[in-house]
């Protein structure tokens, strides 16, 4: 029986040497398991948390571009506002003083002048002389007459000064009014007068 007994206690020596074995092996490979899917989690956790930060980073990106825009799209409509706001007042005060000056004597001179000027120019016997009412009023009353057999005409689209020239033969025309130099210079209010002499 001793033999037996040795037999026996080999074999659960032997059973039991198979199954610690058989248990680290299995414990070994439970353990590389659980560590490969931390590391797939981790993998998959930050691949999320890229896309997260990815879309978010967007969103706000393009959060900050519209307001950007609409600050930038404001602060440029209240400039437009600025500038407009800013010409129609130079322009009234402007006006206001051309009607102030075309009731001056030099005014008168200077009307006299240029309008004598700009018939020899035109060197035609059918010119005619386009003129506001009181301008032809007042260069009727001061004994002046248009060279070169020139007729003077009243119009009602000259309101602050100067004069229209026209010849029919000639086919010219000459704006000298203070109405057009106004519109000129409200028009050319803001633009850039930089020059390129380098």
């Amino acid at each position: 029986m001793p033999e037996m007994d040795a037999k026996l206690k080999n074999f659960t020596a032997s059973i039991l040497f198979d199954a610690e074995s058989e248990c680290r092996r299995k414990t070994a490979e439970t353990e590389r398991e659980r560590e490969a899917a931390i590391r797939r989690a981790e993998d998959e956790i930050k691949a999320e948390t890229d896309r997260y930060v990815k879309i978010k980073t967007s969103e706000i990106k393009k959060d900050a571009g519209r307001r950007i825009f609409r600050g930038a799209h404001e602060d440029k409509k209240t400039l437009h506002a600025r500038r407009d706001a800013i010409k129609r007042a130079v322009a009234a005060d402007a006006a206001e003083r051309a009607l102030a000056y075309a009731e001056s004597a030099e005014y008168l001179e200077r009307l006299r002048l240029a309008v004598t000027e700009e018939i020899k120019n035109f060197n035609s016997t059918d010119t005619q002389i386009f003129l506001r009412g009181a301008d032809c009023r007042r260069l009727a009353q001061s004994g002046f007459i248009l060279p070169g057999g020139a007729a003077h005409v009243e119009s009602r689209d000259i309101k602050y000064g100067g004069f229209v020239a026209h010849s029919a033969s000639g086919g010219v025309r000459s704006d000298r009014t203070i109405d057009a130099a106004l519109r000129d210079a409200e028009a050319n209010f803001f633009t850039d007068r930089r020059t390129s002499d380098g």
